[in-house]
């Protein structure tokens, strides 16, 4: 009887092991989906391959199966498997922006790249993508560029949005806007400061009553204060991607803005 059970626990624990450690199974296990990765180096034949200056890679996989990437110019986007050690990749099509040929050259260079279905190797921090005497070593998003404090970052207003309509600021007028303990502070450039107490959750920012100086604005920076007062009022909703900050209004009216 003894012996029985010994065999029984034996035969558990040798499960409870093969279940924890997986192939790619164990809870533990970095993800490779919903992750976005950023270009650290590329070396073709053993030596550096630089890519045009001002550019990186950027790779995003995401949970239904979908790759885009983009290395400086048009944005690729296919689909994806994983086949053992390898990114199959299918149906990769392009958006069709004008790029200078350097630009365009590297586009291509990467299209084919992914195409021909790289090997890879991943851990929490980053990812490697090796094909032929290609080898791109990217980081996870998160750590090479995170996201910025919604707090005590100065942030400056470089967008205006109107529902899926987006457009650029209006020339010459230019604001910023922080967030503190103690509320929020709003700076127009040769226009009126606006300040005013906020409650700050995961996903929204609650405002409070705003006080505002009583500047006679001239154009462009009473347009840009309008277009701002329609935003910051009531409940709104935030969210930051590393640098960015989109804020954005229930009516659909939003601002987006850049760390400084």
């Amino acid at each position: 009887m003894w012996q029985r059970n010994l065999q029984v626990m034996t035969f558990c624990l040798v499960s409870m092991l093969m279940v924890s450690c997986g192939d790619n199974g164990g809870a533990d296990a970095p993800a490779l989906t919903g992750r976005t990765f950023l270009s650290d180096s590329v070396t073709v034949n053993g030596s550096a391959h630089p890519l045009v200056t001002g550019t990186q890679i950027r790779l995003t996989i995401t949970a239904d199966h979908r790759i885009t990437a983009s290395a400086g110019c048009n944005i690729l986007s296919g689909s994806v498997r994983v086949d053992d050690d390898r990114l199959v990749v299918s149906g990769l099509g392009s958006t069709e922006m004008g790029c200078d040929p350097p630009r365009q050259a590297q586009d291509e260079w990467l299209a084919s790249f992914l195409a021909a279905n790289p090997t890879y190797v991943l851990d929490y921090s980053g990812l490697q993508l090796r094909g032929n005497d290609t080898v791109v070593e990217l980081r996870d998003r998160e750590v090479a560029d995170p996201d910025r404090p919604l707090q005590q970052t100065v942030w400056v207003v470089d967008g205006l949005i109107s529902g899926s309509t987006a457009s650029s600021m209006p020339a010459g007028a230019s604001a910023t806007i922080v967030f503190d303990q103690a509320g929020l502070h709003v700076v127009i450039d040769a226009c009126n400061s606006i300040s005013g107490s906020v409650r700050i959750a995961s996903s929204t920012i609650d405002i409070g009553h705003l006080v505002t100086t009583d500047v006679a604005c001239a154009q462009p920076a009473a347009s840009l204060e309008a277009a701002i007062a329609e935003v910051l009022v009531g409940k709104i909703t935030y969210a930051i991607d590393a640098a960015s900050l989109r804020l954005t209004h229930p009516t659909g009216k939003g601002l987006t803005l850049r760390a400084r």
